[in-house]
C-alpha cells in the first residue's frame, strides 16, 4: 500500500494493495466486526440486506457472506464502527487523483494528525480504517 505521497507503507501485515473483495473478506474475519442494520452482504451473485428481522447476522460471516463495500448504507455502518472505536479523532474522507484517503485529526492534541493510505473507493478506505483501529484496540 502507498501513502498519499506514493511511499510504500505497511499497516499490520498488509503491504500489498488488496482488492475490494479481499478487503471485505478480511473485514468479516476481524473479531470486532459486526453486521449492522442496513448493511448489504454478498455471496456470489446473491445479495442480502441486514434488517431488524435478521435473526443472527453473525451466521452471515460463517456462511461466507461479505459486506458490499460499494453500498452507501454498508459504508455508513463501517464508518459508524470506526468512529465508535476512535471517538478521540475527527475523521474525514478526501479524494485525490488516485483514490480516497482518510484524514485523522486528534480532537485535543493537534500534533497527532495523520492520513490513511490511498484506496480506490470510499468503502475500502473505511474498511481499512476499521481493520487498523480494531487491531489496535484488541
Amino acid at each position: 500500500m502507498t501513502d498519499r505521497n506514493g511511499q510504500q507503507i505497511a499497516i499490520g501485515d498488509r503491504v500489498a494493495l488488496m482488492t475490494i473483495e479481499t478487503t471485505a473478506r478480511r473485514l468479516v474475519l476481524c473479531p470486532r466486526w459486526k453486521w449492522q442494520f442496513g448493511a448489504v452482504g454478498r455471496l456470489g451473485r446473491s445479495v442480502f440486506r441486514v434488517t431488524e428481522n435478521t435473526v443472527d447476522a453473525s451466521n452471515m460471516t460463517a456462511s461466507g457472506w461479505i459486506p458490499d463495500l460499494n453500498d452507501p448504507a454498508t459504508i455508513g455502518t463501517i464508518e459508524a464502527q470506526v468512529r465508535a472505536l476512535r471517538p478521540d479523532f475527527f475523521l474525514s474522507v478526501h479524494q485525490e487523483a488516485d483514490g480516497f484517503f482518510l484524514r485523522w485529526e486528534h480532537k485535543t492534541d493537534w500534533t497527532q494528525n495523520d492520513a490513511s493510505p490511498t484506496a480506490p473507493s470510499i468503502g475500502e478506505v473505511w474498511a481499512l480504517a476499521f481493520l487498523e483501529v480494531a487491531s489496535a484496540n484488541s
